[in-house]
């Protein structure tokens, strides 16, 4: 049994903290979270929770999940050469949107490798039978994720026939498209209106693709709700010559701006 060594979160202020050291993080799309907590139960370490990005990272001991064969668009674990944003224990300034949704304890934070792979294994599993986490769609965006081509936004006959099927899956779910400049219409449906999908905060706004290093590029603001972050992946964020949001000036409101600190003009709409 792996002895627990005493660890504390920074007490003032988020920090990023060197993983691979006292523990290794693993990452995961928030919406598997609730899922993999409830399945865990007890048995569930501190857990951070990033709003902005919309993932949580479980702390587990250093290298007990470097073995895990999960796709990268799903889950990510971060050990030596990585860091971490970590917030203060207890409450924190709802500017950071970073939050500990499961407390901690100096010698409770770690999850049980094992254990959190046979919960985050379950949920995707079952959130692969809704649309939400449709074969098809989680395939395209595996092969989008390391495929040069893709990335590129060049011809690639394999990512063609993923689309294809991604395609034929939405007409099937009735959904409007992920991927824009193939959009389902009333006519695909027999006349029926397509639901609508969420937007995802996890794919490129420009080309929906689901690369693994996004760049966060501009703010949405909403009038009935909170708003998102506009990503980029970087073929897009290179080839609109984007400002990443950290750099945008101090009292900016968050709309899209060139390299040189121009304005953008507004991003794609999203169907």
């Amino acid at each position: 049994m792996k002895t627990v060594t005493p660890w504390t979160p920074p007490l003032a202020t988020v920090e990023l903290v060197a993983a691979g050291n006292v523990w290794d993080a693993v990452r995961i799309p928030a919406r598997y979270g609730p899922g993999v907590i409830s399945r865990l139960g007890a048995a569930t370490g501190a857990v951070i929770e990033d709003a902005h990005a919309a993932h949580l990272y479980w702390l587990v001991h250093p290298g007990t999940a470097d073995t895990w064969n999960l796709s990268p668009q799903r889950v990510s674990v971060l050990g030596e050469t990585a860091y971490v944003a970590v917030p203060p224990p207890g409450e924190v300034k709802p500017a950071y949107r970073l939050r500990w949704a499961v407390p901690l304890t100096p010698t409770s934070y770690l999850t049980n490798a094992p254990a959190l792979l046979t919960a985050l294994t379950a949920e995707i599993e079952t959130v692969s039978g809704s649309w939400g986490g449709d074969p098809a769609y989680c395939a395209l965006l595996d092969h989008t994720a390391t495929c040069p081509a893709c990335n590129a936004h060049e011809r690639c006959e394999r990512g063609d026939e993923l689309r294809a099927a991604e395609r034929a899956a939405r007409t099937q779910h009735h959904v409007v498209p992920l991927f824009r400049g193939d959009p389902i219409t009333p006519e695909d449906l027999g006349g029926e209106e397509p639901l609508r999908w969420q937007f995802r905060q996890d794919t490129c706004t420009w080309c929906q693709s689901g690369a693994e290093e996004l760049v966060a590029v501009g703010l949405f603001h909403s009038v009935s709700g909170p708003g998102w972050i506009i990503y980029a992946c970087p073929p897009c964020f290179r080839r609109q010559n984007l400002l990443p949001l950290d750099q945008h000036p101090a009292g900016a409101w968050g709309g899209l701006l060139h390299s040189d600190g121009s304005p953008a003009g507004p991003p794609p709409p999203v169907s």
